[in-house]
């Protein structure tokens, strides 16, 4: 299926990559689900990854007759070769009156993957600019932190703050927002889209036992305590 691929691929980066590859596997491989749920039942050949990790070379392994762009800061371990395009943009700028224009041909899936809780931009405005590159009756799907999970609920309880501050570093300044599976639906309807689905689970690999044990009961609690989700979103035909 391919995950064994990117595992090697991770250790021949070395650093980080086999680590965040690790804590994300489970993630990754959901993804790919999806995504093959998805084929099934529409026909894709156009995709847009938004931010280019391990998902955008395992699809091309998978999918090699598609079409896959990439959008975002570069990162050359994960952005594919031509005849593959980038754009090099940050999405903070989304309503910049010089930012990058949809092809006229679109896409038939988008893939918004880990990026929103990175950006400070009204969130509205970033969905409402992708919707651009999204074909009529294309998909776009959003993976982020749920900002509610058990772990956060625990924390407010106990009078500490559950999320980090916004680092010094500008280059990786960390998440400024996390939110809730009902606030971003009704963003997404605002930024012109269907929600057709909302998953809401446990994917990420602690390597703490106390998150561990946040992840096991959680689950057991139910999809609003978890803390990975995605939603499944359509531009309408």
């Amino acid at each position: 299926d391919g995950a064994a691929a990117m595992q090697a691929y991770a250790e021949s980066l070395g650093a980080e990559a086999p680590r965040y590859w690790d804590r994300n596997r489970r993630r990754f491989a959901a993804l790919m689900d999806e995504v093959e749920t998805i084929a099934a039942r529409q026909p894709i050949q156009r995709v847009l990854d938004i931010g280019a990790s391990f998902q955008t070379r395992w699809l091309a392994q998978r999918h090699p007759t598609w079409s896959i762009d990439t959008l975002g800061f570069e990162d050359r371990r994960f952005t594919l070769p031509p005849p593959s395009r980038h754009w090099d943009f940050n999405l903070n700028d989304c309503d910049a009156a010089d930012r990058p224009r949809a092809p006229e041909e679109g896409y038939d899936l988008v893939l918004f993957l880990e990026v929103i809780e990175h950006l400070h931009t009204a969130p509205r405005l970033v969905l409402a600019a992708l919707r651009e590159w999204v074909v009529p009756g294309g998909l776009l799907l959003v993976s982020t932190p749920n900002a509610l999970w058990l772990k956060h609920r625990i924390k407010l309880l106990t009078g500490r703050h559950p999320f980090e501050l916004i680092r010094e570093d500008r280059g990786n300044p960390g998440h400024f927002r996390e939110y809730t599976a009902p606030e971003l639906a009704t963003i997404a309807r605002a930024a012109g889209f269907e929600v057709e689905r909302i998953d809401v689970r446990c994917l990420y690999g602690f390597t703490s036992r106390k998150d561990r044990a946040y992840a096991t009961l959680a689950t057991w609690l139910g999809p609003s305590f978890c803390r990975d989700m995605m939603l499944v979103l359509r531009r309408p035909a």
